[in-house]
């Protein structure tokens, strides 16, 4: 469940909850390994890692371990994606940093995260940024990617005409860019469908049996 739906938060429920129950779907299953001939962990066996954060209780534990997970692109990273098993289509498994499958779930995992908590397209408010409520007092409007920018203090032109701090809660104001989101999360899910299946329509290696058949017919493709 989102983060929106956990806290029973009354921020309206949007198409973008459900990219974001996507995006845990798509970390949970690459944490076990994707499709039945791949799993190969168990799920009781997640206990030690950072994800099995998502299932204690109380629920509040939940929601403040995704908001730390997803917080940063580095907390996804080093929490969870690097956790990630490999197999998306082959039956061996790897820990490897530099396996093609583990970097391209991270990849996907890395762009939904961006595009949910980091958005910062053109009409995208940075107060839709973050997963946690902040507060702003006497400040500009910080750029893109600087969170660091909402404590800086301003004066002149640009600050606000009162002090007293304002809170804002990015959930709820992601709902007003819901349509502007919702395009952004649908390219990335439409650039890796199409790169899923450049992918599949690959020529296949042959196995090591019919290589050897191949080098004498003088044909490769005979023997695939």
């Amino acid at each position: 469940m989102s983060i929106n739906n956990l806290s029973e938060s009354t921020v309206k429920r949007t198409i973008l909850d459900d990219y974001e129950s996507m995006l845990y779907l798509v970390c949970w299953s690459a944490t076990l390994g994707i499709g039945s001939s791949q799993r190969h962990r168990k799920s009781k066996n997640l206990e030690k890692l950072p994800i099995a954060r998502w299932r204690k209780v109380p629920i509040e534990a939940i929601v403040e371990a995704k908001r730390d997970h997803f917080g940063t692109e580095k907390s996804l990273k080093t929490k969870i994606a690097n956790f990630f098993s490999s197999a998306i289509g082959s039956n061996n498994v790897s820990d490897d940093d530099d396996d093609p499958d583990k970097a391209w779930l991270t990849d996907l995992a890395c762009k939904l995260r961006r595009t949910l908590f980091d958005n910062s397209s053109e009409g995208v408010g940075y107060e839709c940024r973050g997963t946690s409520e902040f507060e702003i007092s006497g400040l500009s409007r910080p750029k893109a990617g600087r969170a660091e920018a909402y404590g800086r203090p301003v004066s002149g032109a640009h600050a606000p005409a009162s002090d007293e701090p304002v809170v804002i809660n990015p959930f709820e104001k992601r709902v007003e860019k819901c349509d502007i989101i919702t395009k952004e999360l649908l390219a990335v899910i439409d650039g890796y469908w199409e790169a899923a299946k450049q992918e599949q329509n690959k020529p296949k290696p042959a196995p090591k049996e019919q290589v050897g058949k191949a080098e004498k017919e003088g044909s490769w493709l005979e023997a695939v």
